[in-house]
């Protein structure tokens, strides 16, 4: 075999090993893209909704208790309901644009075909449960706007009675939201695990494909090497012998 087709024999080996590696990496490399992306654009965002949804809500039940509590201490809870009637309709504004912006986000993840079974199936959850909420929070509000009244008017008993309504969210606003809290965290743990076993293969082939670099490296070194030294070889003897030719000429 001549030099050139060695060398050509070594190098497209090699080659192809290292395109069949590059080639393989692409796909561990699009799907942790795709969980981080999962984990940055969809589980973080909705994990700041529920915590949204978590203290707006409370606080909207709370400011009016504290008012009625207030009240029954001889404060003036009217002028109390007032300062906070702004306030709480701002926290109805907050929670309003959040169920409508998170309904669009979960309808999105839901109808991508380019997400997982698993993924789609939990959101589809998800989106069940915050529909509930959504659908539930103008109830809500107005138990609110009802308690709000009776303060305002004085009535502190109807106030306690209309308060009582509030009793029948706190699974919704409560359990449930845990609920989506934790499929949140379970979805983000499994990302992250997913993306740190892609990672290791990854390393794996980039270990493989610079070996395999090194080795054609080498590989080609040694034969230019080799190829190099035999030639030095048969110059010195050719040398040699023309040396000896003349001294056996002049001897004559």
């Amino acid at each position: 075999m001549t030099l050139r087709r060695k060398i050509v024999a070594l190098t497209l080996g090699p080659l192809l090993l290292i395109a069949t590696t590059a080639a393989a990496s692409l796909l561990p490399q699009n799907r942790i893209s795709e969980h981080f992306s999962a984990v940055v654009d969809d589980y973080l965002p909705l994990d700041a909704v529920v915590a949204t949804v978590d203290v707006f809500t409370d606080r909207y039940e709370l400011d009016l208790r504290l008012a009625a509590d207030l009240r029954e201490a001889g404060a003036n809870a009217g002028a109390i309901v007032q300062r906070g009637k702004a306030e709480r309709v701002r926290e109805a504004g907050v929670l309003t644009t959040t169920f409508q912006k998170t309904e669009a986000q979960l309808d999105q993840i839901v109808e991508d075909p380019r997400a997982s079974v698993e993924k789609r199936l939990a959101m589809a959850d998800i989106r069940g449960r915050f529909g509930c909420m959504k659908r539930a929070l103008p109830n809500f509000m107005e138990v609110g706007r009802r308690m709000s009244e009776a303060l305002g008017a004085g009535r502190t008993e109807a106030a306690e009675h209309v308060a009582a309504d509030f009793a029948h969210y706190r699974r919704l606003f409560g359990e449930d939201l845990t609920a989506v809290r934790d499929q949140l965290a379970a979805l983000t743990a499994g990302a992250a695990g997913d993306t740190y076993r892609l990672n290791r293969g990854l390393i794996i082939l980039e270990v493989v494909r610079l070996g395999l670099a090194s080795l054609f490296g080498v590989g080609l070194s040694l034969i230019v090497s080799n190829r190099m030294m035999a030639g030095l070889q048969r110059l010195i003897e050719g040398a040699g012998r023309i040396q000896d030719g003349q001294a056996t000429t002049s001897c004559r």
